[in-house]
C-alpha cells in the first residue's frame, strides 16, 4: 500500500511547476523516497541512520549525504522534526499519558522526550498539553 501511494505522489507531482519544495524531489527520488515513507509509516520504531540506510540498501554516509541534499537536512534532524509533530499532535488530539505518546512516537522513555519536545518547541508537553486545552475550551 506504501508503494502504490508513494508511486500515485510521484506520479501526480512529476507534472507539476518547477518550483518544488525539497521534500518534494525527495519524495520523487526513489531510494530517498522510500526511506521517507519508513520514517513515517514506522514513526514508533527505533531508527537509526545506520538502520535506514542498510534497509535501503545505501552505505551510512551516502544516504546520509543524499538525504540532505534531497530534503535540505539531515535524516535524523528529519526524523526528529516528524516525531515532534506527531507528539504535538497526539498531545493536542488525545489524553494518552506523555509516556503513552512517547512510546508512540519512538522515544523509550518520558524524560527522553520531554527533553526533546522542550528543546524543539520551547515548552515541556504538559504546558503544550494544557494551551491547547484552554485554547479549545475558550473556543467552543
Amino acid at each position: 500500500m506504501d508503494v502504490i501511494f508513494l508511486q500515485a505522489i510521484r506520479s501526480s507531482l512529476a507534472t507539476d511547476e518547477p518550483q518544488k519544495p525539497s521534500w518534494v524531489g525527495a519524495l520523487l527520488d526513489p531510494v530517498i523516497g522510500n526511506a521517507l515513507v519508513t520514517i513515517h509509516t514506522r514513526l514508533g520504531a527505533s531508527l537509526s541512520v545506520d538502520a535506514l540506510a542498510r534497509e535501503i540498501g545505501m552505505s551510512r554516509s551516502a544516504f546520509s549525504a543524499r538525504f540532505a541534499q534531497l530534503v535540505g537536512e539531515p535524516p535524523m534532524s528529519y526524523v526528529t522534526r516528524w516525531r515532534m509533530n506527531r507528539a504535538a499532535y497526539f498531545l493536542r488530539s488525545t489524553d494518552q499519558k506523555i509516556a503513552a505518546v512517547a512510546s508512540r512516537v519512538g522515544y523509550d522513555s518520558a524524560t527522553a522526550l520531554i527533553r526533546t519536545f522542550k528543546q524543539f518547541f520551547g515548552v515541556s508537553p504538559g504546558a503544550y498539553r494544557r494551551h491547547f486545552s484552554i485554547e479549545q475550551r475558550i473556543t467552543r
